[in-house]
């Protein structure tokens, strides 16, 4: 399956629970190239309570991710949970498109896939590097 995700140091930040989330997601995207690669075990149905389960997750996690930001006064916290709120209204509006029947399983992976190894690497660790920053600047 090379399309999978992997979960490698790349996208460690260091804070457990993020990263746990992370992997998660990383998880249920897997779950759905699994769907999409095995489309006659996998209805309709199963795959949007898949998608359902990741967007429920996802909102959860950024939920995490925002209060450490809002927390430790992350300058770019409006622009980060931007980013969050336009995944979460384009995963919505796909998992509907799913439901009403639209072949778009495709897109979806694609999207969730370049979303997520992207925001991870690029948003996400700057919140590492202003954390970082601030326990440098206490010592």
């Amino acid at each position: 399956m090379a399309r999978t995700l992997i979960w490698d140091e790349h996208y460690r930040m260091g804070i457990d629970q993020l990263d746990q989330e992370h992997q998660a997601l990383f998880d249920h995207y897997n779950w759905l190239i699994e769907s999409l690669e095995n489309p006659d075990s996998n209805p309709a149905e199963t795959i949007a309570i898949t998608v359902a389960v990741l967007e429920e997750h996802a909102s959860s996690h950024f939920e995490h991710e925002e209060t450490l930001m809002i927390d430790s006064h992350y300058p770019h916290f409006i622009p980060h949970k931007i980013d969050h709120e336009a995944f979460m209204i384009e995963l919505h509006q796909m998992k509907n498109r799913l439901i009403a029947g639209d072949d778009v399983l495709n897109d979806l992976c694609r999207f969730v896939k370049n979303w997520l190894t992207t925001h991870i690497v690029i948003r996400d660790m700057g919140i590492v590097s202003h954390l970082r920053g601030q326990s440098g600047s206490s010592s």
